[in-house]
């Protein structure tokens, strides 16, 4: 078996778990874009700060825990509102059904190892440790760039939620009036710059 056959199993692996990190990403993006007021800007990136819920979602451990709160979060926050809201809720429920669908292959790649048998012509496969108790062929490496190109599709899926949450104007209403009101408790009602910041988020 040549190294060559062998490397180009390793650079599957690695480019289909770089694309899966492509879905985390998204994933922290769809939380960030429901907790802060924020648009997409024209040249990429977000107008606000989201390390605040970045780093909320960031302490718990389990991706499917995440995906859970994730979906909790929008559900309060699109709750109440449009028929494009709901448009967008039936988007993140496929683009959910499909990040769930392609976890337990993200996690083969993770965890599972790659070899080859001694025997003349024998394949590469990528395949479980040796302490796995599952009974399991493994998987070639035409497996792998297919679990990649579904991974890239959900990407897809995902970037069209955010896209649509940072642009539906109910939402964005929501958020910008949920801040007039903690502005309006949190300063003194004689302050000149309470009047201002309310003034100007209501325009």
């Amino acid at each position: 078996m040549s190294n060559e056959n062998i490397d180009s199993m390793y650079r599957a692996v690695g480019s289909a778990l770089s694309n899966w990190t492509r879905v985390e990403i998204q994933i922290y993006q769809i939380f960030g874009v429901i907790h802060v007021l924020t648009i997409m800007q024209s040249g990429g990136g977000f107008s606000s700060d989201m390390r605040i819920p970045y780093a909320a979602l960031d302490t718990i451990d389990s991706f499917s825990s995440k995906v859970r709160m994730v979906n909790n979060a929008l559900k309060a926050a699109l709750e109440d509102l449009d028929e494009e809201a709901k448009h967008i809720w039936e988007a993140w429920e496929s683009a959910k059904s499909r990040v769930e669908s392609n976890t337990q292959n993200r996690n083969k790649l993770a965890h599972w190892t790659v070899a080859c048998g001694f025997k003349e012509g024998a394949k590469v496969r990528l395949v479980p440790p040796p302490y796995s108790n599952r009974e399991h062929q493994g998987v070639s490496i035409n497996d792998v760039k297919n679990w990649e190109g579904a991974f890239i599709a959900t990407q897809n899926l995902l970037v069209d939620v955010v896209s649509q949450l940072t642009s539906h104007h109910g939402l964005q209403q929501k958020k910008a009036m949920q801040t007039v009101e903690q502005i309006r408790i949190g300063l003194s009602p004689d302050s000149p710059l309470r009047e201002k910041i309310i003034r100007d988020l209501q325009n």
